[in-house]
This record gives structure tokens, sequence and C-alpha cells, in this order.
């Protein structure tokens, strides 16, 4: 399970997280960080690199080195995804992603973090990147033998 979970975790955390489609690469309004994720997740998942990476926060965005990697084979790995709704709290935000996997029964829930910029919500990857490793060892820990 977890040779299958760390190279999606790696996936994620360079591009995310959480129904295939194509975002327009767009921001999303300051008020509407779900809108954000779900532009994050369509963008991903259609592998287009540039819409992915445009939705990144500027801090983010400083620590890919290609933005390809941010997408490659992310929709071989993702069943579905559903966006859930956003807790704010001044310039950040919360928002908890469900994702199901290919090839793995049990689901991932997570928070996709999010920092205002401009007006516009950015996923943050590094924070992003702390809640899945949570997650990720919760689902571990319950689906070990005791």
């Amino acid at each position: 399970m977890r040779r299958v979970m760390v190279p999606l975790l790696a996936l994620i955390l360079m591009a995310g997280i959480v129904a295939a489609g194509c975002g327009d690469g767009s921001s999303s309004k300051s008020g509407d960080p779900e809108a954000a994720v779900e532009q994050f997740m369509k963008s991903t998942m259609a592998e287009d690199a540039d819409a992915t990476y445009e939705l990144l926060s500027s801090e983010s965005q400083k620590g890919v080195e290609n933005k390809e990697d941010l997408v490659e084979g992310a929709g071989d790995q993702i069943a579905d995804w559903n966006v859930g709704e956003a807790t704010q709290e001044g310039d950040t935000a919360r928002v908890e992603v469900t994702m199901k996997m290919k090839d793995v029964e049990q689901e991932l829930t997570f928070d996709v973090v999010l920092a205002e910029e401009g007006g516009a919500w950015k996923i943050n990857l590094e924070e992003t990147g702390k809640s899945m490793d949570e997650a990720i060892n919760k689902l571990m820990e319950s689906s070990s033998p005791q």
C-alpha cells in the first residue's frame, strides 16, 4: 500500500491533489478557495502543467524545477476526488479533499492549504504536503494489522 501512496504523494506534493477536465488556468476570486482547489485538480488531472503551475503560491513556484513533473501521471493514479468546504483564517484557507486512487480501495482525505496572494487563492504545496503526510500516516496505521 505504501508503495502506491508514496509516488502519489510525491506527485501531489509537486502538483497536489484531488473526473478529469481541463482547468482554464485563471486565478480564482479571493472569496472562493474551493474553486482554486477544483481548478488545481482539473488542471493536474488534465496534465496541464502551465495551468497547474499558475495555481501555486509564489513560494511553492520557487521550489518547482520542472513544471511537467507537477502533473506527470496524475490521471493514471487518481480515480476521483471530492472538494469539500473551505475554512478561512486571514489570508490562509484549508479545503478538505477526498481522493480515491486507482487500484486502491481506500480513500485519502486531507486538507489542501491555500494562501491568498494578490486577491487570488494559491496552493501552498509545503503545507498541503504536511497535511497529506498526516493523512497517509493515519491511513497506514488503520490498515496495518494489529
